[in-house]
């Protein structure tokens, strides 16, 4: 009798003890992290020992002691070994289907981006241009790139040059900036472009001309796009843009990136997309994808909205999602297209513009806050972003209230300092490519807005400590800088305002009070990226009740010297839960 009764009591007890772990089911997790340096870009607990994920998101956040009642039986357990852990990281404007396109050139189809000789001078480049036009006769257009912008001055690049070594097929060179074209003649005799032709949008979008308005050879940003999109007539194949595209986003998951925004394909979106949706459908897809539909010149803005539906629609699958609008609203200062207050510096009749006027695009706001699409800026310069926040904030005064459309702004080389509280609040995120903070980049950029002007580039740490909302991006759209993409990379010139492998007393790209610390550079590039991209209640910090998106890493950024944090590279990436790259 008493086993009897021993036998019902211990039933009892484990009767309970179920009943107890039912009702606190979601307490067992699926894994456990323990002993690991957890910075967790949550304000309130900024720092954590372990962490347990169920279903794909976090369940608990906190110390080592406590871990273990949320451990079970089939629950997985990984010692971190005091490694740093991360939230996974938001690239929040980048161009993988650019890099896709220009890679893996195959000279017997009408795709690719052969790569000319770089930096090279004008013969130098001429030089290749015969060997290559003789050695593919079959090319009905060449297609090539780069060469360096500030190598003509303000005239710019000529046809004839390119007339003199191939003067029967159309030529078109694109510059390192991606925001110009060196053409010949029979470019513009194939699209019919003549004195006659105006430019698309003055300003910006437009061709330089001979005093009788002939066009002279040097297209300034999308002014040939009504005709031609390169990237369109580059792209590969198919199942050959598929595994271009499946080796750019690889190495992107690889360094860290568990969510990135395309900052626009020019006219290639539905082969960039119809790619992204056949690795998203096939589970090859190693990160979050947010897409969108670019806009470049004023006609496509009657139909942006439908447009984006559109391949919302079409190609929406589990990681490839569509919110997003993208306007290139100026120019940059290379190509002197960007829309600045002050005249360029050796161009005094020249103030760029932007692809339309403020009122258009308050309008447009207004258009999208109905249909709670967002919407992404291409603003270069202090003019362009001026007019930008001036719609943002016409547009709030018409609604009434906070708009449902959220409008965030890139590139910002240059900020008017009476506009520096404005993006904070008009709760306006701002987007920087930090690896553009450092001198080996691009070359071409003091010229045009002299020492003054260069001197004060890239405001970030203004804009932080006003409480505006800043991300972080790599903007790349070539193989060969495919490196540049690695967040480690940027962050190391971020913190450091010199190119990596450059020596600790070379020059530092003023103001020194640019130099951004690390905890800021990597809230930017987390909490700043999901607020940007509206994911801010899912992604971006690792907190209960988010999605379980992390990286652990090799190294400690925050103790390793300033000029190795380039070296860092990921031990593990998750993507809800999911080992994506790497092991635990």
């Amino acid at each position: 009798m008493e086993i009897i009764k021993s036998h019902r009591s211990f039933v009892l007890v484990i009767s309970i003890l179920f009943l107890y772990s039912c009702d606190n089911g979601n307490e067992i997790a699926d894994v456990v992290l323990t002993n690991g340096k957890i910075y967790t870009v949550n304000d309130n607990q900024p720092w954590a020992e372990s962490i347990a994920i169920k279903d794909g998101k976090f369940i608990y956040v906190g110390e080592n002691r406590e871990i273990d009642r949320f451990i079970g039986q089939q629950t997985i357990t990984h010692n971190l070994n005091n490694a740093l852990v991360l939230p996974g990281i938001i690239d929040a404007h980048t161009h993988p289907g650019s890099i896709a396109i220009r890679d893996n050139y195959d000279s017997t189809k009408q795709s690719g981006y052969p790569n000319m000789p770089y930096p090279a001078s004008k013969e130098e480049i001429l030089a290749w241009l015969e060997k290559y036009s003789i050695n593919n006769p079959d090319l009905e257009m060449i297609v090539a790139g780069v060469w360096q912008v500030d190598m003509f001055g303000l005239t710019g690049p000529k046809k004839e040059d390119l007339d003199q070594v191939v003067p029967d097929r159309p030529v078109f060179l694109l510059d390192d900036t991606g925001h110009s074209k060196w053409v010949n003649s029979a470019f513009f005799r194939k699209f019919g472009i003549d004195e006659n032709t105006l430019d698309p949008s003055p300003g910006v979008n437009i061709f330089s001309r001979k005093p009788d308005g002939e066009p002279a050879g040097w297209v300034k940003e999308a002014a040939v796009m009504p005709w031609f999109s390169e990237r369109d007539y580059m792209a590969p194949d198919h199942p050959q843009l598929v595994e271009n595209l499946f080796k750019v986003l690889s190495h992107l998951s690889k360094y860290g990136v568990t969510l990135l925004y395309d900052g626009g394909n020019s006219g290639a979106e539905d082969k960039v997309y119809a790619a992204v949706k056949k690795l998203d459908d096939t589970d090859r897809l190693p990160l979050r994808y947010e897409g969108t539909y670019h806009i470049r010149l004023p006609e496509q803005v009657p139909i942006a909205i439908a447009e984006l539906k559109r391949l919302r629609s079409e190609y929406s699958g589990d990681r490839l999602k569509f919110n997003t609008i993208k306007i290139h609203y100026d120019g940059v200062h290379e190509v002197r297209t960007s829309a600045i207050f002050e005249p360029y510096s050796d161009d005094p009749e020249n103030r760029g513009n932007t692809i339309f006027s403020g009122e258009v695009l308050t309008d447009f706001i207004l258009e999208l806050h109905k249909e709670k699409i967002d919407l992404h800026l291409h603003t270069n310069s202090e003019r362009s972003a001026h007019i930008a926040l001036n719609a943002v904030e016409k547009a709030r005064s018409i609604v009434g209230k906070p708009l449902d459309t959220r409008v965030s702004t890139c590139h910002l080389e240059l900020i008017h300092e009476d506009d520096i509280s404005r993006f904070r609040e008009l709760d306006v995120p701002a987007n920087f490519t930090l690896h553009w903070n450092g001198f080996g980049y691009l070359t071409g950029w003091k010229k045009p807005i002299g020492a003054e002007r260069a001197a004060r580039r890239f405001s970030i740490q203004a804009l932080i400590d006003d409480g505006a909302t800043v991300s972080y991006s790599s903007d790349t759209t070539g193989m060969t800088r495919l490196y540049r993409t690695s967040p480690f990379f940027s962050m190391q010139i971020g913190h450091n305002r010199q190119e990596v492998g450059a020596a600790p007393n070379s020059e530092i790209l003023s103001p020194l009070s640019e130099r951004l610390a690390l905890e800021d550079i990597v809230n930017g590039y987390t909490q700043g990226g999901a607020y940007q991209l509206r994911y801010e209640d899912s992604l971006g910090s690792i907190e209960v009740g988010k999605e379980a998106d992390l990286v652990v890493l090799d190294q400690n950024v925050f103790s390793v010297s300033r000029y190795d944090i380039s070296k860092t590279t990921p031990t593990a990436v998750l993507i809800a839960g999911q080992v994506i790259q790497g092991k635990l």
